[in-house]
């Protein structure tokens, strides 16, 4: 099989814009296509079709008859598709897909990844841990996006050591640097005063992110940073819980709610501090994101966070749901201008050196390669 071009078949249930789309955008979209095919099958049309089909990646609609455990037409859908795309490797993202995913491999007689990237989705309830303990056994690799996350797969679930990979995120650092000339634009977009201190958190606005803990932040601070103010990147299902909540703190003229914008490095520029204060994570994307943009991040100590921060040294670690804490670092970086460049400085060299996007594809190729037997 020396110098064949693999076709690799991704899967994943979601295609509005979050960490797993956004990691499976940059996979598809980064493999050597002179040695790579990629093609993705989804559920349905979205803003991954979109983001895919601009980048040049084959894309498939699969057969479904709704998201369930026993949806006999999509398991024939995928086995299908692989068979008519000739893919030497399947690789899925996601509970649903991981699971549909590896019994199609079967099927189709085809190699197969399931891809982990965090425990509050995919490890929700008893049936979905048994799942992934079945899931675990039949696939043939199993990605996961950080050493916390390997470990509970190892020794909770009960997945084979030799089955996972531990493939962390990576980001373009070209388009996610220190963009200073952006800053003055998007404040005036946002109507955030040019001489105002920023803390900014991008994700989506979910329950798990925890983006309420933040407002209460900026109300602790309120009194003592005149000039404060709070920018939250992204869309979901927790808005009109956060906006009474904004109302209720009487913050409404401090805090900015944009929605999702595919320019995020853009937004990034418009900080000072960078805060994620989510109660739990894989890998997240966008703490890499922030790091690579230069900025000093207080995040909370859950999933591979502690992977990537080094408290005290790039950003700051704390307890998740200790508000204490979260706010007592976030002053000392609004406090100490030398302090959140010095960390801001070190963030950006920590993901140059361990977390870049031509790593990540790079990991990916090489464990299709060993996977498809070429």
């Amino acid at each position: 099989m020396n110098g064949k071009r693999l076709t690799v078949l991704y899967l994943i249930e979601t295609t509005d814009p979050g960490g797993a789309e956004i990691a499976l955008l940059n996979l598809a979209a980064g493999l050597n296509r002179e040695q790579f095919r990629p093609v993705v099958g989804l559920l349905r049309d979205g803003w991954l079709r979109s983001a895919l089909v601009k980048q040049g990646v084959e894309v498939a609609i699969l057969p479904s008859v709704g998201k369930g455990l026993v949806d006999l037409t999509l398991l024939r859908g995928i086995a299908r598709l692989a068979r008519e795309t000739k893919a030497d490797v399947i690789h899925a993202f996601m509970f649903y897909m991981n699971l549909y995913g590896v019994l199609a491999g079967k099927m189709a007689h085809r190699p197969a990844i399931a891809g982990v990237r965090g425990k509050g989705y995919d490890f929700g309830n008893s049936k979905r841990v048994l799942a992934y303990y079945l899931i675990g056994r039949l696939c043939t690799r199993m990605t996961v996006v950080s050493e916390d996350l390997d470990q509970y797969l190892m020794g909770v679930i009960g997945v084979p050591r030799s089955k996972l990979v531990v493939t962390p995120n990576g980001v373009d650092t070209d388009r996610f640097a220190p963009h200073p000339q952006f800053r003055t634009e998007v404040r005036r977009e946002y109507g955030i005063p040019e001489g105002a201190q920023v803390v900014g958190t991008v994700g989506r606005l979910e329950r798990v992110k925890a983006q309420g803990d933040l407002l209460r932040v900026v109300s602790e601070l309120e009194p003592r940073w005149p000039d404060l103010h709070l920018l939250i990147v992204g869309e979901g299902s927790e808005r009109a819980s956060l906006e009474v909540q904004i109302s209720e703190l009487g913050i409404s003229e401090r805090v900015h709610l944009p929605g999702f914008r595919p320019d995020v490095e853009k937004a990034f520029a418009a900080m000072d501090v960078f805060c994620l204060p989510s109660l739990s994570e894989g890998m997240p994307n966008a703490l890499l994101q922030a790091m690579a943009s230069g900025l000093p991040a207080v995040a909370t100590e859950v999933g591979g966070n502690s992977e990537v921060i080094k408290s005290g040294v790039n950003g700051f670690l704390t307890p998740p749901g200790d508000l204490y804490e979260l706010v007592r670092q976030v002053e000392a970086l609004l406090r100490d201008g030398e302090l959140a460049s010095r960390m801001g400085a070190a963030a950006r060299q920590q993901v140059e050196r361990t977390f870049s996007a031509r790593s990540f594809v790079a990991q990916h190729q090489a464990l299709y390669r060993e996977v498809a037997g070429a």
